[in-house]
């Protein structure tokens, strides 16, 4: 998001697709804030000095603003906002997790952080964790009760286990791993500036 106009690019893809809320990741930018625009409201949660890396945020369109409740940055790997529904309200959590060859400290920390943000969530609430937990969710057996069985990878790494882990402690499920997909639209990551 350090490209000039990509804010508003971003903005003209979710109206494109029709899109509500958009959990962000890796937008860079210093500190945490708010970005009124006419057709969406942008949050982000930065890291305190520039260093051109992490950051998570939402952006969300100008009808989902009349349901905004609040929008709380953590740190510089996540945030949450909490939206009001018909029948309960929604707690969404962005997190950018780090990289399975980051160190067991990072890992751990985030880990951490994330299950007390989790514990802090209404009870009544429907909580959603959207980001990148830099995660590959395999096919092994252990793995039935919190993910489906159309992965892309035969073998869970580090940050997978640790994701299913944390996915059984609150009784979440992986999602992406749920619905069947052609193999070239299971991976997500994409090339930057391609």
């Amino acid at each position: 998001m350090l490209v000039p106009g990509r804010m508003n690019e971003i903005a003209n893809e979710m109206q494109k697709f029709g899109i509500n809320v958009l959990a962000l990741q890796e937008i860079r930018w210093v500190g945490q804030g708010r970005i009124d625009k006419k057709n969406f409201t942008m949050f982000y949660s930065g890291p305190k000095t520039r260093t051109g890396l992490g950051g998570t945020g939402f952006m969300i369109d100008s009808l989902t603003r009349k349901s905004f409740i609040y929008f709380e940055p953590i740190n510089e790997r996540m945030c949450k906002i909490r939206l009001r529904s018909n029948f309960r309200n929604i707690s969404l959590i962005s997190v950018y997790a780090p990289t399975n060859e980051s160190n067991e400290e990072e890992k751990r920390r985030f880990y951490n952080q994330l299950s007390r943000e989790c514990e802090k969530i209404p009870k009544y609430d429907t909580l959603i964790i959207l980001g990148d937990f830099n995660a590959q969710i395999g096919t092994e057996d252990f793995l039935k009760d919190v993910a489906g069985k159309f992965t892309l990878q035969l073998e869970t790494n580090d940050n997978g286990r640790r994701l299913s882990q944390f996915a059984v402690s609150f009784n979440l499920i992986i999602k992406s791993t749920c619905f069947k997909h052609k193999l070239i639209h299971k991976g997500t990551w994409k090339v930057p500036g391609k």
